[in-house]
């Protein structure tokens, strides 16, 4: 009976391992799946810096890009997609206490196990104040622009999924300011953005602007500046989507604020009501 611990030990390193190679091995495909979605999201037209624009009362008709260039990255997308499902269902097997373990208790007759192994797999970052960031995880917006072109790509945020309705995005900043104008950078299917806000103190949103966006000919980065017509005293602020606006992923790299006092400031930390990096 001493023997028993040992061999389940030695089973549950086996059947763990094998599930660890296989996380492995489809990590490795996601990232060339998300390398292939990345290169047919940047053969669609447009280049050069942000296009400037001030809000307008219109309705938004963005540019479908080319039929070609369309399936090659719904085809990525998808395969992207299914990727990441199966590592989710791989480190959940791996992890979970109905896993290895159980299946190896199984098939030696043990009828249970104390199974406090490890934490569940993924989880969804609500809150993002520095490290690591996630492809297309709101963590994406804070910082300075940092997508050089337009296109599907994984340096800006974008929300769970395309034309589902209302997405937010919320960035915080170093220090409160008397706003003066908030800047919005967006690098894929501009024109989505209904209503941008300032967060106050007392946890009341403060309306800057609310509206259609200008449409956009064609996918193209796009800045659009919303004044501050009233004395608001903010630090956060948060950029409203209605993403059945405008077909496909509309994506915001990054939300700049501008002071009375001439200051500007990029976001230092983020949260979103989704974001396509969450499980």
């Amino acid at each position: 009976m001493k023997k028993l611990p040992i061999l389940l030990t030695a089973g549950v390193l086996l059947v763990t391992g094998a599930l660890a190679l296989r996380v492995v091995e489809l990590e490795g495909r996601l990232k060339a799946a998300e390398r292939r979605a990345v290169s047919a999201a940047t053969r669609q037209p447009g280049s050069g810096g942000p296009v400037v624009r001030s809000p307008i009362a219109a309705s938004p008709r963005a540019k479908a890009p080319e039929p070609r260039m369309a399936e090659d990255l719904a085809n990525a997308r998808a395969e992207v997609a299914d990727l990441r499902q199966q590592i989710q269902a791989s480190q959940q097997q791996r992890l979970s206490p109905g896993g290895a373990v159980d299946g190896i208790s199984g098939a030696l007759g043990i009828r249970s196990v104390d199974t406090a192994l490890v934490p569940s797999g993924n989880v969804a970052v609500e809150h993002w104040t520095g490290g690591e960031k996630r492809r297309w995880g709101h963590e994406q917006a804070a910082g300075a622009p940092d997508t050089g072109q337009p296109g599907d790509i994984p340096s800006a945020w974008a929300s769970k999924a395309p034309d589902g309705g209302e997405e937010w995005l919320q960035l915080d900043y170093d220090r409160f300011v008397d706003l003066q104008q908030i800047n919005v950078v967006e690098s894929h299917n501009p024109g989505a953005i209904s209503k941008v806000v300032a967060m106050l103190s007392n946890g009341r949103e403060a309306t800057i602007w609310e509206g259609s966006m200008e449409p956009s000919a064609s996918d193209e980065l796009v800045s659009s500046a919303f004044p501050v017509g009233e004395s608001i005293r903010a630090r956060s602020v948060k950029v409203y989507m209605d993403t059945a606006r405008v077909p496909g992923w509309n994506e915001i790299d990054a939300v700049e604020v501008v002071g009375r006092d001439g200051s500007k400031q990029w976001a230092t930390s983020s949260r979103a009501s989704s974001s396509y990096a969450d499980p």
